[in-house]
């Protein structure tokens, strides 16, 4: 048997992150991780951000195009794929008490006028606790490590 292992764009694995392009775009899931990885953002480049890694339960969001708007088409989340959520100062306050575990939601609101003019709206994005997801197992048991 022959195995073909090639780098291409196929096999790539990509960042699943939720783009919040439009409002009512939203992902409900339980929060597997929180991490903190430096900023890419012009003029924050460096900062550390905190990104919430969720394993999906439901959602939906629209990516935007080169000229900034959401697309037509919703991508919508699978259950059990793993997406990640960067925070921001509204969703950090909101996620400081949640533990591992919690099913929580990011629900892309509204938009509301920036404070800085000349700068993009501000996208709302409401946090949701729907409580302890009983299926979720924070330690491998024994019999699960091969």
């Amino acid at each position: 048997m022959t195995n073909n292992y090639n780098f291409n764009d196929s096999n790539e694995i990509k960042a699943k992150w939720v783009k919040f392009g439009k409002v009512g775009d939203g992902v409900i899931g339980t929060l597997t991780e929180i991490r903190k990885v430096p900023s890419f953002l012009p003029g924050k480049e460096g900062e550390l951000v905190t990104v919430y890694d969720l394993k999906v339960k439901s959602g939906s969001f629209h990516e935007l195009d080169d000229k900034k708007n959401p697309v037509t088409e919703a991508t919508v989340l699978q259950l059990g794929d793993y997406y990640s959520v960067s925070g921001k100062k509204a969703i950090d306050d909101r996620m400081r008490n949640i533990a591992y575990g919690t099913v929580v939601g990011f629900k892309f609101t509204e938009e509301v006028p920036n404070k800085k003019k000349g700068f993009n709206p501000t996208k709302v994005i409401k946090v949701y606790n729907f409580g302890p997801d009983p299926d979720f197992n924070s330690e491998i048991s024994p019999e699960e490590v091969i």
